[in-house]
């Protein structure tokens, strides 16, 4: 990447494009794992954050300057924070499912990480395994298979199943 490429100026080049697909993905939030991957250096992303161009979400969690925020774009920002194997559980795991009587609006994950970012309720678990989560799929009647993983998001949440045993836990 030459200096600190600067969108505004146009030059729209494979890694600018790269970079609006997987925010477009992903509520408009990255992560500093994705973008370095994608061959942004530490400075580039240093100068899009000066700019506006990205703002700090939570620690290693960038916003697209100017996106609406939304009630998936923190739970998207969350999962990030938490990096591999985070998962959208309790409350919020309900809510996307559509379960009745299931607030909105909360943020809260289950990940192996340390102290949450303010805003995120973290639940921590080492026994989470592959099956007990996967992408959300919003199909019309969520609770057709709560056993198998779903698709469509890119939110990771705990299956039905994990999700009504930890709400009923809380």
């Amino acid at each position: 990447m030459s200096g600190h490429d600067n969108p505004a100026q146009g030059g729209t080049n494979i890694r600018e494009q790269a970079v609006r697909r997987l925010a477009a993905a992903q509520h408009q939030v990255l992560s500093r794992r994705q973008v370095s991957a994608l061959g942004f250096t530490r400075g580039t992303i240093g100068y899009r954050l000066e700019s506006g161009a990205w703002e700090r979400v939570h620690p290693n969690v960038y916003r697209i300057g100017g996106s609406t925020a939304c009630w998936e774009q923190r739970l998207m920002a969350a999962q990030l924070w938490g990096g591999p194997g985070t998962v959208i559980s309790h409350e919020p795991a309900g809510a996307l499912f559509g379960l009745d009587g299931v607030p909105t609006g909360g943020v809260a994950i289950t990940s192996r990480r340390g102290e949450a970012p303010e805003g995120v309720k973290l639940h921590r678990s080492s026994s989470l395994q592959p099956w007990e989560y996967g992408p959300l799929d919003p199909s019309p009647d969520p609770l057709s298979n709560p056993w198998e993983p779903t698709l469509a998001e890119s939110l990771r949440v705990t299956g039905v199943v994990r999700t009504l045993m930890a709400w009923a836990a809380c």
